[in-house]
């Protein structure tokens, strides 16, 4: 672990290490690896946090760009200058692969050189510790870092994105601040410590950084802030652990207008009712397209509302019984957008005008909190739904919405919400006298379509 910074005078944005490292052995694995973890002081939290991991292998094939492996018995260095993503995870801590790597971090980067040792005249390797410091570069022990904009660094894997495009032109615009200009306001803590020079500072980053194993995961959700035009997506995953026997459909729309839960019919109401055909009586999974709303201006209490209704067959007759509901923030309170996968807890019936005024008015969460302690608001005990929302700008492809990481910090705490129930198959729930289930979904889907027309129908004659 190396803390070491150049000097604090260089941007805070693009930091400069002062690291190199001497390898010597006689003999290496032809698989061997460096595995580099970014830290960083956060200046919200005065926290040292984990930023992310690259990983790159230290030998290849000749005349390859493949990884050495194992039985490799020809193997040289992988010579030169990288530009290497950084990605928040590292699935295989046995492995340590480049292909374990998940979540890339939007335009965030390592710059790593690999170089062979200098050597004497009679092949014998130099060392450091045997050439005073102030004859490295003349000794070749040291070799100064090249400007990146002299393009010596390969970053084919660094190639940005669309949304990365966009985000650098952000970055670009926003002010560039000094590293002593960040660091000096947490050193200070208390405010006392007023003249602090650049040898103490980095003596309080030594002293912050030397627990950094012990460092939480850094959110990367604060990268961009939100955009009306682009506005924000929402896909409806799964429900887990419902409570009732029949199908489930679903229903969301987004607050404010709230238009649907209000017999409006000014905004969109999205409606769900493709199930696909693995899923279990107790936890549905939706085909749910990824859905778009664009031109929707930020809002502090902008959230999606979502209800879930049972599907139950009563004497020939379809009928939707909305059982749960639950709701999700759209947008954080400094004017970022929420991004994520989320999973929140169900609460049962529907949402009352008491309740939509609430959660309208008042910050979410201590909101939710009221109303839970007034027994208004009542949790379906362990049922769940998993949502997908963000920023548009942020997915490429259907693989960078998987790759999104589970957030569970809605939920109550407990086990109950994680502990799948014991459930039978959806099919088996299929009618006697129909054989195939899909058919059967598309004609409930239908009959759910009609439904809600003349729900909205039925509360616009009753305002």
């Amino acid at each position: 672990m190396e803390t070491n910074l150049k000097s604090l005078e260089n941007f805070a944005e693009e930091p400069i290490l002062d690291t190199r490292f001497e390898f010597r052995d006689f003999a290496y694995d032809p698989k061997a690896k460096f595995v580099i973890m970014v830290y960083i002081l956060n200046a919200v939290t005065s926290k040292v946090d984990l930023l992310g991991y690259s990983v790159i292998p230290i030998f290849m094939k000749p005349d390859s760009f493949e990884a050495a492996e194992q039985s490799s018995r020809d193997y040289c260095l992988n010579k030169g200058h990288f530009q290497l993503r950084l990605y928040q995870y590292l699935d295989d801590r046995n492995n340590y692969s480049v292909s374990s790597l998940r979540g890339p971090i939007p335009c965030a980067s390592v710059l790593v050189r690999l170089l062979p040792a200098a050597l004497y005249a009679d092949g014998q390797c130099k060392t450091a510790r045997e050439i005073p410091e102030d004859e490295w570069i003349n000794e070749g022990i040291y070799v100064p870092m090249p400007s990146y904009t002299e393009g010596e660094y390969e970053s084919t894997s660094c190639e940005p994105t669309n949304y990365e495009s966009e985000l650098l032109h952000y970055f670009v615009s926003r002010k560039t601040t000094k590293m002593v200009d960040k660091i000096r306001p947490l050193a200070a803590g208390d405010g006392k410590k007023k003249q602090m020079s650049e040898q103490w500072l980095k003596l309080f980053l030594a002293t912050q950084f030397k627990n950094m194993e012990q460092s939480s995961l850094f959110s990367i959700k604060y990268m961009m802030k939100y955009c009306p035009q682009h506005g924000f997506f929402v896909s409806m995953e799964r429900c887990q652990n419902i409570h009732w026997s029949g199908m489930t459909f679903a229903s969301y729309c987004v607050s404010p207008p709230a238009s649907f839960c209000q017999g409006k019919t000014e905004d969109t109401t999205v409606l769900i009712r493709s199930i696909d055909e693995q899923s279990l009586v107790k936890h549905v999974k939706w085909n749910d397209k990824l859905q778009v709303f664009s031109r929707r201006v930020y809002d502090v209490n902008l959230l999606v509302l979502v209800q879930l209704y049972e599907v139950v067959e009563k004497q020939s007759r379809i009928h939707f019984n909305p059982q749960a509901w639950t709701l999700l923030p759209l947008t954080h309170s400094d004017g970022y957008p929420a991004h994520g996968y989320f999973q929140v807890p169900l609460f049962q019936g529907v949402p009352t005008k008491v309740i939509l005024k609430d959660i309208r008015n008042q910050p979410l969460i201590p909101a939710i909190s009221n109303l839970r302690k007034k027994k208004i608001l009542k949790i379906v005990d362990g049922a769940s739904v998993f949502i997908r929302v963000g920023d548009p700008r942020r997915i490429e492809n259907e693989n960078s919405l998987k790759r999104m990481p589970l957030d569970s910090s809605f939920l109550p705490k407990g086990n109950k919400f994680t502990n799948q129930i014991k459930s039978k198959p959806i099919t088996s729930i299929l009618p006697k006298d129909k054989n195939d289930f899909q058919h059967y979904v598309a004609y409930c889907g239908k009959l759910f379509d009609n439904f809600i027309e003349d729900f909205m129908k039925d509360r616009q004659s009753d305002r």
